[in-house]
């Protein structure tokens, strides 16, 4: 019961090793239990169904509860909607903490299945007012914290994402995304995320192999000037037209090498400070090279990776029409097929006349409309020994 010595200790912990998830969980239970009393007093005010409710409430003192959370919870809600981030925090924090005082030992399963049902939703939207606010250790808190509650809520693996890669725990960030894509594998969200953190994460070492000793590079800093940036994108040019000599030529594997080379370099140079002209040229090259690192991943059948580019492309440019293809060419290889035909929707909105668009939405829509014709009567089938 000594949790402000616990509390102390896992600080303590997390300035040696911050990375630590076992520390942030245990942290983030200690803090929801170690609450003082007159906090938990401010924060819940003069509530009546809190002040008759004790450590071994009863059923309609619980129902009274949770009748008055869920009301400041979607309180809160429309002040998170509305812009007004600061009041929403507060009160998701009220309602959240007045959830902590119910022993829920006791209590049949339907009661507990409530609270913990509230509890989740409280901590993600907690989460989300935390990352607004731009405080990731308290919006990681409560992603990890909502974890504990439910470790498939796809939305607390990207909230914990996101705070991570704010903090600039890459590594961390990158592996809760994954855990994500396992659950949700068409979360397009979480590939967006998922192709910038990865951008970013590039580890020194690995940097200089792909760059090699490129002398444009190493004199690159991170507040690169014109000439620097000029090299940078001349050197970076002349890697994209090999690697398209090498792709065409059939030499898929030095190609892909030779496009991730380029486009990590891209990854360096700061854009701020940057004219136009010069961010305009960047982006520009980049949105080449990760369209031809999509092609070239396609052909070697890793389709993941091509989903990653593609996506990574979009964000470049939303229009870019080879990027809605080669997506939609990767998603039907995962055999995400209704995603693939919506990526296929949105190329043909932006080019009506493109006819590998029109030919491969056609070939999804056969094998779509296979695959629940199987479904069906798969599903109508007797079982062994039916009649």
């Amino acid at each position: 019961g000594m949790l402000s010595e616990a509390e102390e200790a896992l600080q303590s912990l997390l300035a040696l090793e911050p990375a630590s998830k076992e520390a942030r969980t245990l942290l983030a239970q200690v803090q929801a239990r170690h609450t003082p009393p007159d906090a938990v007093a401010q924060l819940v005010g003069n509530s009546s169904t809190y002040s008759a409710l004790g450590e071994t409430a009863d059923a309609p003192e619980i129902v009274a509860v949770l009748a008055e959370a869920e009301a400041l919870k979607v309180a809160a809600n429309k002040q998170f909607t509305a812009g007004d981030n600061s009041s929403a925090c507060v009160a998701y924090a009220k309602a959240w903490h007045m959830l902590q005082l119910p022993s829920r030992q006791g209590l049949d399963e339907t009661a507990k299945s409530k609270l913990n049902s509230l509890e989740l939703a409280l901590r993600l939207n907690s989460a989300a007012c935390e990352l607004r606010a731009e405080r990731y250790e308290a919006a990681l808190a409560h992603s990890e914290a909502a974890l504990q509650l439910s470790p498939t809520a796809t939305k607390a693996h990207f909230r914990r994402a996101k705070a991570l890669a704010a903090l600039g725990m890459l590594s961390e960030a990158e592996e809760a995304l994954q855990s994500l894509l396992a659950l949700e594998p068409a979360s397009k969200e979480a590939r967006t995320l998922l192709a910038q953190v990865q951008a970013r994460h590039t580890p020194p070492d690995a940097v200089a192999q792909l760059v090699g000793n490129s002398s444009t590079y190493s004199a690159l800093g991170e507040t690169a000037d014109a000439p620097e940036i000029v090299a940078v994108l001349a050197e970076a040019e002349a890697l994209k037209v090999a690697a398209n000599k090498q792709f065409t030529a059939g030499d898929n594997s030095s190609a892909c090498v030779a496009y991730a080379k380029a486009w990590h370099m891209l990854q360096l140079p700061s854009r701020q400070g940057l004219d136009e002209t010069a961010k305009s040229k960047l982006n520009s090259l980049e949105l080449a090279l990760r369209l031809n690192s999509a092609a070239c991943e396609l052909r070697a059948e890793r389709y993941e990776a091509a989903l990653a580019h593609s996506e990574a492309a979009l964000q470049l440019s939303p229009t870019a029409t080879k990027a809605h293809f080669r997506r939609a060419k990767a998603l039907a290889a995962l055999g995400m097929l209704s995603e693939a035909e919506a990526a296929l929707q949105s190329l043909l909105a932006l080019r009506p006349a493109s006819k590998e668009a029109s030919v491969l939405l056609t070939q999804l829509q056969a094998r779509h409309a296979l695959n629940a014709t199987n479904k069906s009567q798969t599903s109508l089938a007797p079982m062994d020994g039916g009649t």
